[in-house]
Formats: structure tokens, C-alpha cells, sequence
């Protein structure tokens, strides 16, 4: 309530020390949230669903649920929506785990008042879902370890702080457990981008644009 203001208005110092407290507990959040994820996967104890999902609605989703973030940090996610539904069997959970962990870590390292870039692909086999931003490239000597837990400091640049460095090595997990892969990439023009990369389900066709 202090934060909107809705109590009456605040000087602008005790507003950005209330950003700064409302940002450092979703830091910790989510950093509390990776690590039981990290453990439970290792541990074997994670157990899929399946069911069917459209990837593409599951994408706006984590967009939605991603969206304070980035206005605290003065980022923009956009959306790419000219396609229609991805629908494939699995855990949708999962699907929207890994999402999230790629949406908050494309906001962390995007420059502000840049765009993070979300869209959905297929091929004739794989169905694809791609969060790209504007962020420094990540260091050829760390792609290899991407995945590997508490390999804190990914990129030069982060603007909201240092987390435990759990959130990729769960994404990476997630994503072979449902059958995909989470390739990284340096971006043209500048930035990198992650593609989640899942089978699609057999007879199941979509439709959304092809994939680049």
C-alpha cells in the first residue's frame, strides 16, 4: 500500500527505498523458489505431468506474471502473438517454471528502457519458444557450464544484483526431463537469446509462424 501510494503520497526518497525493499524480496523469493526446485530435481522427487497445453498461451502467461519485474527494472517484454495455438502434451508447471526463469534473467541483464522479445516457433518436429534481449554476451568460457548450479555472475552487467545462480541449472534440468533442450546463443546486432526447445506430441500440428 505504501509503494502505489494509496495511503497517501510519499517523498520520492522513501519511494525508492521502498522499490529497493520490494525488489530485494522478490530477489529472495525467487532465490529460495530455485533452490528447493534444484534440490527436488536432484533428488528425483519431481515428478511431470502430462497434459495437453498450448505453449503459445503458456508464453503469454509468463509474460503476465513477469510484467512487475520489469517495470521495476524499466523494461519492456514484448510479445510477438501473430500465430495461433502450439498445443503438445506435458507438464505445463514445468513449461511455465522455465519460462519464468528465462523472462527474469533476459529483465536482470536487458539494458533499461530496451525491449525483452518473446515468440513462439515450430519446425517440422520441435516446437520452440524464444526470450531474446539486448544484454551483454555471455562469456565463451561459461557456455559450456551454463547449466552447472550456483555459477553466480553469468554476464558482465546485472542490473538486480547476484542471485545464488540456481535458476539456468534448474531451467536446464526441467528442460531435459520434459524431452527438450535450452540452447544459448549471442544475438545479432547485440544480447543473447534462449530457445526452449520440446518435441512436439505425435498428430498434433499448430499454427504459428515457422521457425528462422
Amino acid at each position: 500500500l505504501m509503494r502505489t501510494e494509496a495511503l497517501g503520497k510519499l517523498p520520492p526518497r522513501y519511494c525508492e527505498y521502498l522499490s529497493a525493499i520490494h525488489l530485494g524480496g522478490n530477489r529472495l523469493s525467487r532465490v529460495v523458489e530455485d533452490t528447493l526446485d534444484f534440490v527436488q530435481i536432484e533428488q528425483g522427487e519431481r515428478r511431470l505431468a502430462r497434459a495437453e497445453m498450448d505453449l503459445a498461451a503458456l508464453l503469454a502467461v509468463a509474460v503476465q506474471r513477469s510484467a512487475g519485474m520489469a517495470a521495476d527494472c524499466g523494461v519492456v517484454l514484448r510479445l510477438e502473438e501473430d500465430g495461433g495455438p502450439l498445443l503438445v502434451e506435458g507438464d505445463e508447471a514445468a513449461v511455465l517454471r522455465i519460462l519464468s526463469i528465462l523472462i527474469e534473467n533476459a529483465i536482470a541483464f536487458g539494458p533499461s528502457g530496451d525491449a525483452v522479445e518473446l515468440r513462439a516457433m515450430e519446425d517440422d518436429a520441435t516446437i520452440i519458444l524464444e526470450v531474446a534481449d539486448r544484454g551483454p554476451v555471455m562469456p565463451p568460457n561459461f557456455v559450456a557450464s551454463t547449466f552447472e548450479p550456483f555459477g553466480v555472475g553469468l554476464r558482465p552487467e546485472q542490473r538486480t544484483g547476484e542471485g545464488a545462480g540456481v535458476g539456468l541449472a534448474v531451467a536446464g534440468r526441467l528442460a531435459a526431463l520434459l524431452g527438450g533442450d535450452l540452447p544459448f546463443r549471442d544475438r545479432e546486432g547485440g544480447g543473447m537469446k534462449a530457445r526452449l526447445l520440446l518435441p512436439r506430441a505425435s498428430g498434433m500440428r499448430s499454427g504459428v509462424h515457422r521457425a528462422a
